[in-house]
């Protein structure tokens, strides 16, 4: 059995997201050895951040810059003389940024990360060069942290179809074909796993899907991630979603994956697996009750895989969890308490010998603590078994 995982654009590009690495080490420790896991964003991010994706760009805002001249529709929109003049805006500072742009990324990955003024000058050039980018497909706009697909909305399901198939206003259709399709479908994966955790994931992580399914039908594709464990109930309604995407898994992800990938190798019993939403003989089948994680039974995150030298830092910063949920669960804002059922701390003395399993594989000495909230006193405990 041969496992992919995929984490989709966009995501801050400093340091990777926790979710594949967390399930990569499950599956790594549950015997599963063949898995994969690639960070679409950063990879994308690298390779449009170069001269060398500018020599190809170029010609692309010439030939719209043409095609517009001859025949533009209206004054906004795609197609539009609202287009041509963000085309022509974009060549006109091409030159600029095509000498700095390589230099920015440097920047961010170097001593310059630490000079405020010199880290928000790169990031204003990184935005300024995605912003070249999407005038190609105008009026979608993309960021160093967010894609915005124009009139599309990603709370329309409607419009959700339409933009994953829209040439002319999804940068990622492109992208996808050319720089990540090649070399996942002749890796040939059993099984794909595409996480989406944010806003900014859902079209670009639902484009993905659709081209890995029209392309390679016979790979089982599955999505995770917080978003559709808030939309337990909007899957239901939403049969389309399911020619796009086999199944998905809501809530916590690692027991839920190891299973699915065991019954995808034995007897493909589906009901066995926990947390899965799936659609069987027409039938859309939610998994319940909803299974939680005993963390203390978890292992040290793997990042084995994760081009930690691509990230927009001088140093690895590697995401860890000493505990899962929020124990006050209270505040009337906040969202975050839909992700996990209940609270759970992880023993203080285990968390610290993922920190030196960490530093030692991966020669990280900084770490970002993903908890929602922190106890007082395990994590006093923490603190003094760090020292």
């Amino acid at each position: 059995m041969k496992v992919s995982l995929l984490f989709p654009p966009t995501w801050h590009p400093s340091q990777p997201y926790l979710s594949l690495p967390s399930l990569t080490g499950f599956l790594t420790q549950a015997g599963i050895k063949n898995v994969t896991q690639r960070d679409l964003g950063i990879e994308l991010l690298d390779k449009v951040l170069t001269q060398a994706f500018a020599h190809n760009l170029y010609p692309q805002l010439v030939e719209k810059q043409r095609s517009l001249e001859r025949e533009h529709t209206g004054q906004i929109g795609p197609g539009s003389a609202e287009q041509l003049a963000r085309v022509v805006e974009s060549l006109d500072r091409f030159p600029y940024l095509f000498e700095r742009i390589e230099l920015a990324k440097d920047t961010l990955r170097g001593e310059g990360f630490y000079d405020i003024e010199a880290y928000r000058n790169s990031l204003f050039l990184i935005d300024k060069w995605l912003e070249v980018l999407s005038s190609l497909y105008f009026p979608t706009r993309m960021t160093v942290v967010d894609n915005q697909f124009g009139d599309y909305s990603i709370y329309s399901s409607k419009d959700l179809m339409k933009v994953i198939r829209d040439k002319q206003q999804n940068p990622y259709i492109g992208l996808f074909n050319e720089h990540v399709l090649p070399s996942l479908l002749t890796d040939r994966p059993d099984l794909v796993g595409v996480s989406i955790t944010a806003t900014s994931q859902i079209i670009p992580g639902l484009t993905l899907c659709r081209l890995i399914k029209e392309q390679a039908p016979e790979i089982h594709v599955t999505v995770g991630g917080s978003i559709f464990t808030r939309l337990v109930d909007n899957l239901r309604r939403c049969p389309w979603l399911f020619d796009l995407v086999d199944d998905f898994v809501v809530f916590e992800g690692e027991t839920a994956l190891l299973e699915l990938v065991n019954q995808m190798d034995g007897k493909r019993d589906f009901s066995k697996v926990p947390n899965l939403i799936y659609r069987q003989n027409g039938k859309i089948t939610v998994n319940q009750p909803f299974y939680s994680e005993n963390i203390n039974q978890l292992t040290a995150p793997n990042y084995d895989g994760f081009p930690l030298d691509l990230y927009l830092s001088p140093e690895p910063v590697l995401p860890v969890q000493f505990s899962r949920g929020c124990y006050y669960k209270d505040c009337a804002f906040c969202a975050l308490t839909l992700d996990h059922q209940n609270f759970r701390q992880r023993d203080p003395g285990k968390t610290v010998d993922d920190l030196v399993w960490l530093k030692e594989r991966y020669g990280a000495e900084s770490f970002f603590f993903t908890d929602e909230c922190f106890a007082l006193s395990p994590t006093k405990r923490l603190c003094q078994q760090m020292i």
